[in-house]
């Protein structure tokens, strides 16, 4: 299955190509560590590369004490995490809550332990190079529903301290989070989203899983709507994705609940990957529709043959020994043992209705197409690896309206202090015009008799610029950086240095002289 589809999805990508001259990115998508080989293939692809805003391996876990433990081997995260450098797209892994809801609650909760994962999260990010960090942490928020209030505050701030860890050092924070909906009546209101969409630079919302126990749609698009109008209201366009699925679930159950049926299970559920469908609607007697719900819908019948306990009067002769559960086979070498049994019940008929519910390409690109509508940065897809080729060949058709271009940086007009010592305003704008991420912005302060450098910090350039009106349209005006520098007498060059996403890309320098009385 792995190198099948991976081959296939590098041939459809190589035959229909995208733009690779103009990125138009607004996808990002979670390879976790289980689809490791084919969640890489869109992402080294150069072609469907250029649509991808930033990827997400999951790989890492919560470990005692606030620890970051690796949930598999690093080789292919290494693997993946090089094919998106490759191709110049951010690396922003997501820490999974891997360990008990308890145990994440007492983790943000103590002060003590709070630090320690904070540590450990920053020294990931900054051993292993990435862009940031995102945040999935889901199994005390499902499980633990009479204790949000209480794990509420303690969830604002251990993300607010992690946050400004982090831009202290010019990285990003992402937090993903199931959704809100419905005006903010119904829904995951414990991840505190009006409190934290001015903290956090990206919310990714989880809206899929609508049905799980009971067949109908698993993201269907008047919950997408909702979900779309809630967060829209109370957080920067810009800073939000719609989580969409690659994948869907198959139910069945017996047609009429009074027959007798074989004792084989048949009611059950179970989950499938956009690449598998095909193998589902490509079959006289089976019916496909796409609903209102923007999900394919395929229903069939089948006569199901077995035996059953339950059957009130066995048929004359024997069963077929294959046909009969093994608890009811004589081991005692009685005659009647050999290929047939006459055992209690017989075999009977059963009609079995399937109902399969499931993403493809043709819903992605809806649900896009609904963020992108919305002023949002996008989808994130769950899974890379799940999906087919077609599924970007439609999506290439939308446009996020991204600037495009080379790193951009500037300094505003320093006003001149009047005495000495001084805080000096610098404050000034960094992009990169492919995303609208915010980049880091490193400044640097020399004393220019001495040549000494008196002040050097790498921050995240990720202040609100929408009063002054000098950012383009497509990015989102999240892209400002705002520090006083404390200066004594004496003539200094204060300068600031963009750092893009894409190592090939220039990274900007430019320059203000202030001088100290």
């Amino acid at each position: 299955m792995v190198r099948r589809f991976a081959t296939v999805l590098v041939a459809a990508l190589g035959a229909l190509t995208l733009s690779a001259c103009e990125p138009n990115r607004f996808v990002s998508g979670w390879i976790p560590y289980w689809e490791a080989n084919d969640g890489q293939v869109a992402v080294r692809d150069p072609d469907a590369s250029t649509l991808f805003s930033e990827i997400s391996p999951m790989w890492y876990g919560l470990g005692g004490n606030g620890t970051i433990v690796a949930l598999t081997g690093t080789s292919t995260l290494d693997a993946a995490v090089a094919a998106a450098r490759q191709r110049g797209v951010p690396v922003i892994p997501s820490i999974y809550d891997s360990t008990s809801a308890g145990v994440m609650s007492s983790v943000i909760a103590n002060p003590t332990l709070r630090a320690q994962h904070i540590n450990a999260i920053v020294s990931l990010v900054m051993d292993k190079g990435f862009d940031g960090i995102d945040l999935d942490y889901e199994v005390w928020a499902f499980s633990q529903r009479s204790e949000w209030d209480t794990i509420k505050p303690n969830w604002i701030t251990f993300v607010t301290s992690l946050a400004n860890a982090l831009h202290a050092r010019g990285k990003v924070l992402s937090m993903t989070v199931p959704p809100v909906w419905s005006g903010g009546t119904r829904g995951y209101w414990v991840y505190a989203q009006p409190e934290l969409a001015p903290v956090v630079d990206r919310i990714r919302l989880m809206v899929y899983d609508w049905s799980v126990s009971a067949p109908g749609p698993v993201s269907p698009m008047f919950w997408v709507d909702s979900v779309i109008a809630y967060s829209s209201s109370i957080a920067p366009p810009e800073k939000l994705q719609l989580g969409v699925p690659t994948y869907g679930r198959h139910w069945w159950s017996p047609a009429d609940d009074a027959d007798v049926c074989p004792d084989a299970d048949l009611d059950g559920v179970e989950a499938l990957r956009m690449d598998e469908i095909a193998a589902y609607r490509n079959v006289p007697g089976r019916t496909t529709v796409r609903d209102s719900t923007g999900e394919l819908r395929i229903t069939w019948t089948e006569e199901v043959t077995g035996f059953s306990t339950d059957q009130p009067t066995a048929p004359p002769g024997f069963v077929p020994v294959s046909m009969v559960p093994a608890y009811l086979v004589p081991a005692d070498g009685s005659p009647l043992q050999a290929d047939r049994i006459t055992p209690p019940g017989g075999i009977v008929s059963c009609a079995v209705e399937h109902e399969l519910y499931v993403s493809d390409a043709t819903t992605v690109r809806m649900h896009a197409k609904a963020a992108l509508d919305a002023g949002w940065s996008g989808i994130v897809v769950w899974a890379l690896g799940y999906e087919t080729a077609d599924m970007y060949q439609k999506l290439a058709t939308l446009d996020a309206g991204r600037p495009n271009g080379d790193p951009v940086v500037t300094l505003d007009p320093i006003v001149a202090p009047t005495a000495s010592p001084a805080l000096v305003a610098v404050s000034g704008r960094s992009y990169d015009p492919e995303f609208d991420l915010p980049t880091g912005v490193r400044i640097v302060v020399t004393n220019t008799s001495s040549s000494a450098v008196v002040w050097d910090r790498t921050i995240t350039a990720n202040s609100s610029r929408e009063a002054q009106g000098d950012l383009p349209a497509g990015i989102g005006v999240h892209h400002g950086f705002a520090r006083n520098v404390r200066l004594t007498t004496g003539s200094y060059r204060v300068c600031a240095t963009t750092l893009g996403y894409d190592a090939t890309d220039p990274q900007p320098t430019v320059c203000r002289n202030v001088t100290v009385p």
